[in-house]
């Protein structure tokens, strides 16, 4: 079985269209089989205590505010690991016979398009993305945050107000995603300055867990 991928080479928007069909296909591919064992064994979530435990938390290593993030991950005991924006290592040589064993969660701070090719695998295995926070600079030189996240966890999202330490905050966010994933809202921040940002790159921090049935 053929089991590489391409890099994502496209932005996403609408799933059809956004990446080469050679890239879809092969991903596709890929999860075949583990799809399989994922439908068959039904979905389920580790947990600490009350919260998602992560395989991995992973950042990429190009940019200073998922440096950050990675350093305040790492710093609080989660399974800190920086990655290439190129993700083909990532998968064919962890992600693709981990989740063939079983699915297990992972998040992490990313450009977008990294965590849009990270969701189109994981979304073929029964999993999902459970958290979004996408982290823009805007024209004032401040720095927007639009979150997508479970109910309880959207309550502390004030903590991405923090200036200069809103890159801590978003991997103490990551840190405290509960099992509990019902009751998914929206929330639109701003941070006063868009430090540690490169070239006005949007940058993502997510989790991605498997769907429990009664979720």
């Amino acid at each position: 079985m053929t089991h590489g991928v391409e890099t994502c080479d496209r932005e996403p928007g609408a799933m059809a269209g956004t990446i080469s069909r050679r890239t879809v296909l092969q991903a596709g591919i890929a999860v075949a089989g583990t799809a399989a064992i994922a439908t068959s064994a039904g979905a389920w979530l580790a947990t600490r205590g009350s919260l998602i435990a992560y395989y991995k938390v992973v950042y990429d290593r190009e940019h200073p505010a998922a440096q950050s993030f990675g350093r305040a991950a790492a710093a609080a005991g989660l399974p800190a690991q920086a990655i290439d924006r190129d993700i083909t290592s990532l998968w064919y040589h962890d992600l693709y016979h981990r989740w063939r064993q079983g699915l297990v969660a992972i998040a992490g701070m990313t450009p977008v398009r990294t965590a849009f090719c990270l969701q189109l695998f994981a979304q073929d295995v029964g999993m999902r993305v459970v958290y979004r926070a996408e982290h823009r600079p805007i024209a004032s030189g401040a720095l927007e945050h639009r979150v997508t996240a479970p109910a309880v966890l959207l309550r502390q999202c004030s903590q991405l107000d923090a200036g200069r330490g809103w890159a801590a905050a978003a991997a103490a966010l990551v840190g405290q995603c509960p099992a509990e994933l019902k009751g998914r809202a929206g929330r639109v921040l701003c941070s006063a300055e868009a430090s540690g940002f490169a070239h006005d790159e949007t940058l993502v921090s997510w989790v991605i867990a498997p769907v429990p049935r009664k979720a």
